[in-house]
């Protein structure tokens, strides 16, 4: 009995010990964490210009006003927010509320979509990082764009979600 029970045991102990032994004896040399290291900030790299690539509209025609009538539309009145959050991209950013949640609303000049795209190439992380600036958010950030407007909403709200697709199309990130 004992020896049914201490066999078993025994084989994965030995296994154990073998897999952590060989993960031990790495020589990587500076060279090696170096490469992996450029490695990584190249796949960030490309993480952020896919967020480009997400942009189904190339337009610069769409801006805050518009954005405004469509939310109206729906019946929402959206309300700034006199002292607003901190801005992370190039463009001035205003807060609304809508609906009980908040968005941060970025309009760029029409002339300004070389901008627009490198602040969105800027966003590393899955958002976490902005303009090399460590964002906090609540929740993982959706990112919006459409015409000239970019639009981040921090929140998880299934009706806000959908209202904000409805409007802006898909998300660029989020």
């Amino acid at each position: 009995m004992f020896k049914k029970k201490f066999v078993p045991f025994a084989f994965i102990i030995g296994i154990s010990l073998s897999v952590f032994l060989l993960g031990c004896g790495t020589n990587e040399t500076s060279e090696d964490i170096s490469k992996k290291v450029e490695e990584g900030v190249t796949k960030t790299g490309e993480t952020a210009s896919d967020l480009v690539k997400k942009i189904t509209d190339s337009t610069m025609d769409y801006n805050s006003d518009d954005l405004k009538k469509d939310v109206e539309s729906k019946g929402y009145i959206p309300k700034e927010v006199e002292e607003g959050g901190k801005s992370y991209f190039s463009a001035e950013n205003n807060d609304f509320i809508i609906n009980g949640e908040t968005f941060s609303v970025y309009q760029y000049n029409a002339e300004d979509n070389t901008k627009l795209e490198d602040d969105l190439r800027s966003v590393t992380d899955n958002g976490m990082k902005i303009n090399d600036t460590n964002v906090n958010w609540k929740t993982a950030p959706h990112i919006y764009k459409k015409g000239r407007v970019v639009v981040i909403y921090d929140g998880d709200n299934e009706i806000a979600l959908t209202e904000a697709k409805e409007i802006l199309g898909n998300p660029v990130l989020g």
